[in-house]
């Protein structure tokens, strides 16, 4: 199960985990394995990762990481978050709460989604939790940023 984190939390761990190792709180086999897990995902399945040394952003693209600016909302797999809660202050790694209710959007297409509602009827995208408001995404293909509500990468075309 996925748990949706801000970019700035997902950085905090980050440079928590990184501390830890340098101040050698975690045995190195541990640190290892919670780093190798060190992954999040976007609202449309991509996946990225922060640098523990150099916090520097990548996105996975066809089996290699690019260089390339992160959406606002990730998600981070529940254990992996529990994990590194252990040793990251908790007010870092505190989740996002879920926003499915009257201010709910719709984290597709950007539309106000009603209370109770199971799909977005602008779009038909079921409803999820998500950020009060839609994110930027990055193309898959160029690596450039794509307003959220755009349906079109400005920069290739590549269509969302």
């Amino acid at each position: 199960m996925k748990q949706l984190v801000t970019r700035q939390q997902v950085e905090a761990i980050a440079r928590a985990l990184e501390s830890a190792k340098q101040n050698q709180a975690l045995p190195a086999d541990e640190f290892n394995a919670l780093h190798a897990k060190f992954r999040a995902e976007d609202a449309v399945g991509g996946v990225w990762t922060v640098g523990i040394h150099t916090a520097k952003w990548h996105r996975l693209d066809q089996g290699k990481w690019v260089s390339a600016n992160p959406p606002e909302s990730l998600s981070l797999d529940e254990q992996l978050l529990q994990a590194l809660q252990k040793i990251v202050p908790k007010s870092t790694a505190e989740p996002i709460k879920s926003n499915v209710g009257p201010e709910a959007v719709c984290s597709q297409c950007g539309s106000k989604i009603k209370a109770g509602k199971k799909f977005c009827a602008t779009c038909g995208a079921p409803v999820t939790t998500s950020p009060a408001t839609p994110v930027d995404r990055s193309c898959s293909r160029c690596g450039q940023t794509v307003p959220a509500r755009k349906k079109f990468c400005t920069s290739c075309g590549l269509q969302f």
